[in-house]
């Protein structure tokens, strides 16, 4: 589940460094990136046994996000797919982080999974319309489990998108919109993976999430800035922000501190990109709104979008996916 981006307000801070140190950031203005030399305030370093306690619940997600993709199939109402989702965390003992789950003035969130469909960008409430051949959909996953070792419960936050088949999809590939879409989902899968691949002690975000949108601008794809990446462990959403994009646009309001990576962090790198069509040189952002259910985020142009996510921990030789099954 996405943090929105608008908190990525920067105002003088600590922020705490291994062994005690701290470091005062300055000021920032509007639109400006201002660089920490060690990670962002209140972001507590884990230990390798709390990467061990957050292993085990990237594992559960990733079982309950695999009986989720499985469910997911033509004619099937997403609110099913939710259902083997819940079914799957209880199997394995474990709580359904999103359910429940307050953001903001939204009220509670009224299911165990988002599930998007098609130009629903993130935090899908489930429903009962049936998907259909050549759907998008993005399954979006949270988990809280005990760390039998240490009697705490560690936080994972997984997602993937994929595109429905069934009976009618022989038709539905006649259309040039389902060719787009399949690409759409390759490439910002692709992004996650050039995202991973770069993460090692001493890189600075900003570089990571270059990266991330330099695949979006060579495929002319629409990215999603207001809702991010996050900090994970103890709770859902725990600090740094870590955009899928380098910086504030000319003109975009908040600021945001770029940081270098660390052993010890936790992240939940998660890209978001459409189909939305934008050809000036990084113009290339998607507007969104929220629906009246206070949850369910969509393109306002109408454009299919596609999530994609992992929890990783930030490792001495470099990252680890702790969300892989």
């Amino acid at each position: 589940m996405t943090v929105p981006a608008p908190v990525l307000q920067l105002h003088r801070e600590a922020v705490s460094l291994p062994h005690g140190r701290e470091r005062l950031l300055s000021v920032a203005q509007p639109g400006q990136r201002v660089v920490s030399t060690g990670p962002p305030r209140f972001m507590r370093i884990k230990s390798d046994q709390e990467i061990a306690g957050m292993r085990r619940a990237g594992r559960i997600a990733a079982r309950a996000l695999a009986a989720g993709v499985a469910a997911c199939e033509e004619g099937i109402p997403a609110r099913q797919i939710d259902r083997e989702v819940s079914q799957s965390f209880g199997a394995d003992g474990a709580e359904a982080l999103f359910l429940g789950y307050r953001q903001g003035a939204s009220p509670p969130f009224p299911a165990s999974t988002c599930i998007s469909v098609n130009h629903e960008v993130v935090h899908g409430v489930p429903g009962d319309r049936l998907l259909e051949a050549g759907d998008v959909v993005t399954i979006d996953v949270g988990v809280r489990a005990l760390d039998p070792a240490t009697g705490q419960r560690w936080c994972a936050d997984t997602a993937t998108t994929v595109i429905v088949g069934g009976d009618n999809l022989v038709s539905a590939l006649l259309a040039p919109s389902l060719a787009e879409r399949e690409r759409l989902v390759r490439a910002t899968k692709a992004a996650l993976s050039r995202a991973i691949e770069m993460i090692t002690p001493g890189v600075a975000w900003s570089e990571v999430a270059s990266v991330m949108h330099s695949v979006a601008e060579a495929e002319g794809l629409g990215v999603v800035r207001d809702y991010v990446g996050h900090g994970i462990g103890r709770e859902l959403h725990e600090p740094p922000r870590a955009p899928a994009f380098p910086s504030p646009l000319p003109g975009e309001p908040g600021s945001w501190v770029d940081f270098k990576l660390a052993a010890g962090m936790a992240l939940a790198v998660e890209p978001i990109f459409t189909l939305g069509v934008h050809k000036a040189p990084g113009a290339n952002v998607t507007e969104v709104s929220v629906r009246d259910d206070g949850w369910t985020v969509e393109t306002i142009d109408g454009s299919v979008a596609c999530h994609v996510e992992h929890t990783v921990a930030v490792t001495e030789e470099g990252v680890e996916v702790l969300t892989h099954v």
